[in-house]
Protein backbone atom coordinates (compact mmCIF):
# COMPACT_ATOMS: atom_id res chain seq x y z
CA UNK A 1 0.00 0.00 0.00
CA UNK A 2 1.26 3.39 -1.39
CA UNK A 3 1.39 6.11 1.52
CA UNK A 4 0.29 9.71 0.28
CA UNK A 5 2.81 12.24 1.43
CA UNK A 6 1.53 15.07 3.09
CA UNK A 7 4.21 17.63 1.41
CA UNK A 8 3.20 16.99 -2.57
CA UNK A 9 -0.11 17.56 -4.06
CA UNK A 10 -1.96 20.14 -5.63
CA UNK A 11 -0.59 23.78 -5.03
CA UNK A 12 -1.97 27.58 -6.77
CA UNK A 13 -0.25 30.72 -7.16
CA UNK A 14 -2.48 33.26 -6.23
CA UNK A 15 -1.85 36.74 -7.29
CA UNK A 16 -3.16 39.99 -7.74
CA UNK A 17 -1.88 42.34 -9.82
CA UNK A 18 -2.51 46.22 -10.75
CA UNK A 19 -3.69 46.19 -14.42
CA UNK A 20 -1.97 49.85 -15.64
CA UNK A 21 1.12 49.21 -13.59
CA UNK A 22 1.15 45.52 -14.02
CA UNK A 23 2.59 45.47 -10.62
CA UNK A 24 1.97 42.44 -8.37
CA UNK A 25 0.25 44.25 -5.08
CA UNK A 26 0.44 40.59 -3.62
CA UNK A 27 0.83 36.62 -4.09
CA UNK A 28 -0.19 33.76 -2.07
CA UNK A 29 1.00 29.91 -2.66
CA UNK A 30 -1.43 27.35 -1.03
CA UNK A 31 -4.46 25.32 -1.91
CA UNK A 32 -7.25 26.80 -4.07
CA UNK A 33 -9.52 26.27 -0.87
CA UNK A 34 -11.46 28.68 1.80
CA UNK A 35 -8.78 29.36 4.17
CA UNK A 36 -6.35 30.19 1.21
CA UNK A 37 -8.55 32.47 -0.31
CA UNK A 38 -9.24 34.17 3.18
CA UNK A 39 -5.68 35.17 4.04
CA UNK A 40 -5.14 36.30 0.37
CA UNK A 41 -8.19 38.65 0.24
CA UNK A 42 -7.22 40.01 3.19
CA UNK A 43 -3.84 40.55 1.75
CA UNK A 44 -4.85 42.51 -0.96
CA UNK A 45 -7.27 44.15 0.78
CA UNK A 46 -4.81 45.63 3.24
CA UNK A 47 -2.37 47.15 0.05
CA UNK A 48 -5.00 48.77 -1.86
CA UNK A 49 -7.12 51.53 -0.86
CA UNK A 50 -9.81 54.13 -2.48
CA UNK A 51 -12.18 52.98 -5.16
CA UNK A 52 -10.88 49.90 -7.08
CA UNK A 53 -12.30 46.94 -9.29
CA UNK A 54 -11.98 43.82 -8.89
CA UNK A 55 -11.39 40.45 -11.91
CA UNK A 56 -11.58 37.15 -11.41
CA UNK A 57 -12.46 34.50 -12.41
CA UNK A 58 -15.66 32.56 -11.53
CA UNK A 59 -13.81 30.69 -8.33
CA UNK A 60 -17.23 29.78 -6.09
CA UNK A 61 -15.65 31.49 -3.35
CA UNK A 62 -14.65 34.78 -4.35
CA UNK A 63 -17.61 36.75 -3.94
CA UNK A 64 -18.06 35.74 0.07
CA UNK A 65 -14.36 36.60 0.38
CA UNK A 66 -14.47 39.81 -1.33
CA UNK A 67 -17.35 41.14 0.31
CA UNK A 68 -15.82 39.65 3.67
CA UNK A 69 -12.69 41.79 3.47
CA UNK A 70 -13.81 44.97 0.78
CA UNK A 71 -17.40 45.22 2.54
CA UNK A 72 -20.34 46.07 0.08
CA UNK A 73 -19.43 49.60 -0.90
CA UNK A 74 -16.36 51.66 -2.27
CA UNK A 75 -15.48 49.21 -4.98
CA UNK A 76 -16.70 47.43 -7.94
CA UNK A 77 -16.10 43.62 -8.97
CA UNK A 78 -16.86 41.58 -11.27
CA UNK A 79 -16.64 37.53 -12.82
CA UNK A 80 -14.92 36.72 -15.80
CA UNK A 81 -15.64 33.38 -17.01
CA UNK A 82 -13.37 32.60 -20.04
CA UNK A 83 -15.16 29.26 -22.68
CA UNK A 84 -12.89 27.24 -24.35
CA UNK A 85 -13.15 24.80 -27.00
CA UNK A 86 -11.57 22.49 -28.96
CA UNK A 87 -9.63 24.16 -32.05
CA UNK A 88 -11.65 23.68 -35.46
CA UNK A 89 -10.70 24.10 -39.16
CA UNK A 90 -12.75 26.43 -41.58
CA UNK A 91 -14.93 23.41 -42.54
CA UNK A 92 -16.40 22.89 -38.68
CA UNK A 93 -14.16 19.82 -38.28
CA UNK A 94 -11.99 18.96 -35.56
CA UNK A 95 -8.28 20.12 -35.99
CA UNK A 96 -5.77 17.60 -35.36
CA UNK A 97 -2.65 18.74 -32.70
CA UNK A 98 0.46 18.19 -32.98
CA UNK A 99 2.78 17.19 -29.89
CA UNK A 100 3.15 20.89 -28.87
CA UNK A 101 -0.03 22.14 -29.75
CA UNK A 102 -2.28 20.75 -26.89
CA UNK A 103 -4.23 23.86 -26.15
CA UNK A 104 -7.74 24.53 -26.21
CA UNK A 105 -8.52 27.98 -28.12
CA UNK A 106 -10.88 29.92 -25.69
CA UNK A 107 -13.94 30.55 -28.20
CA UNK A 108 -15.44 33.54 -25.64
CA UNK A 109 -15.39 35.37 -22.16
CA UNK A 110 -18.60 36.11 -20.50
CA UNK A 111 -17.85 39.14 -17.87
CA UNK A 112 -20.96 40.39 -15.24
CA UNK A 113 -21.07 42.49 -12.71
CA UNK A 114 -21.30 41.54 -8.88
CA UNK A 115 -20.75 44.52 -6.87
CA UNK A 116 -21.31 47.98 -7.92
CA UNK A 117 -21.04 49.00 -11.44
CA UNK A 118 -17.29 47.55 -12.96
CA UNK A 119 -16.91 48.62 -16.45
CA UNK A 120 -17.01 45.08 -17.88
CA UNK A 121 -15.50 46.26 -21.23
CA UNK A 122 -12.06 46.48 -19.42
CA UNK A 123 -12.70 43.39 -16.69
CA UNK A 124 -10.54 40.96 -17.49
CA UNK A 125 -8.13 38.15 -15.61
CA UNK A 126 -6.09 38.43 -18.90
CA UNK A 127 -3.32 40.55 -17.25
CA UNK A 128 -2.57 38.12 -14.56
CA UNK A 129 -2.62 35.30 -16.76
CA UNK A 130 -0.01 36.68 -19.14
CA UNK A 131 2.27 37.42 -15.97
CA UNK A 132 1.58 33.65 -15.21
CA UNK A 133 2.84 32.28 -18.67
CA UNK A 134 5.89 34.82 -18.73
CA UNK A 135 6.74 33.15 -15.09
CA UNK A 136 6.25 30.05 -16.55
CA UNK A 137 8.24 30.47 -20.00
CA UNK A 138 5.73 30.03 -21.99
Amino acid sequence: MLKKEKSKGDFWLWACIDADTKLVLSHKVGKRDYWTGYDFVKSVRSRVSGPVQIATDNWRQYPFLIRTHFGYEGYSYGMETKIFGEPMLPDGTLARLGRNEGVRKMKAAERKAVVGSPDLGSLTTSHIERAFLTVRGN
